[in-house]
C-alpha cells in the first residue's frame, strides 16, 4: 500500500484544480473552483489566484474559514478533502507570481499567453493572490473500501505529511 504523504503528493501533483466551499454573509454557502499551486516554502499552504470582486473573494471578507476538495481519478480515484483559512497574499507577491505561473505553464512561449504582469495583484489591480492555510485534511480510505465497500476518509496528520512532500515522489 502506498504511503499517506506518496498519496497526498501524487494528489497535489496531479490535480490542478480544488473545489473551494465558502459561506455568504446570509449563512448559505457557496463552492467554486479553482486552478491552485502548492507552495512549498510554506507547508500547508494552497495558493491561488481571482478577482478582488468574485463572489468567493467577497465572502472571504466576512469569513475567511473555507473547506475543500481535491479528487483525481488516474490512475484510480483518490483525493482529500480539507478545512483552512484564506489570507491574501502580500508579503512575497513576486515569488507567489513567479511560482504560479512557472508552475501552471512550465513552457515558456505558453506561459507569456497567459501571465498577468505583478501589477494586476497589487494597487488598483483587479487580482490578488491568496493562499488557503490548510489546518485539517482527510483521505480516501483505501484500506477499508475492499473489505466493506463503505467510503470512509481518513485524518492526516499534516505535521507529518506535509513537510515530507518535497521529498516524495508525485
Amino acid at each position: 500500500m502506498t504511503s499517506t504523504t506518496d498519496r497526498l503528493a501524487a494528489i497535489l501533483a496531479k490535480a490542478r484544480y480544488l473545489a473551494m466551499s465558502t459561506v455568504r454573509d446570509n449563512g448559505r454557502p457557496w463552492t467554486c473552483n479553482i486552478n491552485y499551486v502548492v507552495d512549498p516554502n510554506s507547508p500547508g499552504s494552497l495558493v491561488f489566484y481571482s478577482a478582488r470582486s468574485s463572489d468567493h473573494i467577497v465572502h472571504l471578507r466576512h469569513q475567511r474559514n473555507v473547506s475543500g476538495a481535491i479528487y483525481i481519478t488516474e490512475p484510480e480515484l483518490d483525493g482529500i478533502q480539507f478545512t483552512g483559512e484564506v489570507a491574501e497574499v502580500r508579503a512575497e507577491l513576486i515569488r507567489i507570481h513567479k511560482l504560479y505561473y512557472e508552475s501552471n505553464f512550465p513552457n515558456p512561449s505558453e506561459r507569456v499567453e497567459w501571465e498577468m504582469p505583478v501589477e494586476a495583484f497589487e494597487g488598483d489591480g483587479l487580482h490578488r493572490f491568496y493562499a488557503i492555510k490548510v489546518d485539517a485534511a482527510w483521505i480516501i480510505d483505501l484500506e477499508s473500501w475492499p473489505t466493506d465497500k463503505v467510503d470512509r476518509r481518513v485524518e492526516l496528520d499534516l505535521h507529518l505529511v506535509w513537510p515530507n512532500l518535497r521529498e516524495s515522489p508525485p
